[in-house]
């Protein structure tokens, strides 16, 4: 549990100090900062998690942590039914947003989204390979792979899978305290549940990847096309 927790801290502190290279004071919402914040902050995660297995496992993310990527393309055609999957969750969860939004009183995007807005040129296609397969195979390895993984050492699976899938919507809601990310915290902890079942249930997080890469896709596709 504690290799999750500097993994995300060493990801956050690699973010901010990148990030400051590129920083302009007069605009601090530049999508730029963004793009090197995420790409930043996932890739310190896979690097620090893969000196963890070096260190203390047997040096495999497969392994260690469930990351299995290369499997036969049959493998990943015939669970491609969990990336659809991924986009009906994220259908699924625009009735009780909107009824959230409906509470609130109006239409309430997130600090990122809002961000993500004002992205042009080459920052829409980089912004939208991070956010529909980077950030997904990242937070798959570190909540599914590494949380879950050592929560299931402690507890039932039950319980594991629903604590994970709670860190996992509490941590994107203190990355981006917004009102929208707290309208939006009971679809990623859904999201969460269903990944971490699906990695329980398979050893490995193929699917839960999947799911992540069909929730992120309609996000992205709902971002730059509305």
């Amino acid at each position: 549990m504690g290799d999750a927790v500097l993994a995300f801290v060493v990801g956050l502190v690699v973010s901010l100090i990148a990030a400051a290279f590129v920083l302009d004071p007069d605009n601090p919402n530049d999508p730029t900062t963004l793009v090197v914040l995420i790409c930043s902050q996932n890739f310190a995660i896979i690097a620090w998690l893969a000196l963890v297995a070096r260190r203390k496992g047997t040096g495999s993310l497969r392994t260690d942590f469930g990351l299995t990527v290369r499997r036969p393309a049959a493998a990943w055609v015939g669970d491609l039914r969990y990336f659809f999957l991924g986009i009906g969750l994220q259908l699924a969860s625009l009735i009780p947003i909107a009824l959230l939004e409906n509470l609130y009183g109006h239409t309430a995007k997130q600090d990122v989204v809002n961000t993500a807005d004002k992205a042009s040129g080459w920052q829409i296609p980089v912004l939208a390979l991070a956010i529909v397969l980077l950030a997904p195979l990242t937070e798959e390895l570190l909540f599914r792979g590494t949380l879950l993984r050592s929560l299931l050492r402690r507890t039932s699976p039950e319980t594991a899978v629903f604590a994970a899938a709670v860190v996992f919507g509490l941590v994107h809601a203190l990355g981006d305290p917004s009102v929208g990310t707290i309208i939006a915290l009971p679809a990623i902890i859904l999201l969460g549940v269903v990944s971490g079942y699906q990695a329980v249930r398979t050893g490995n997080l193929s699917r839960s990847i999947l799911l992540h890469v069909g929730f992120n896709a309609l996000s992205v596709v709902f971002l730059f096309t509305t």
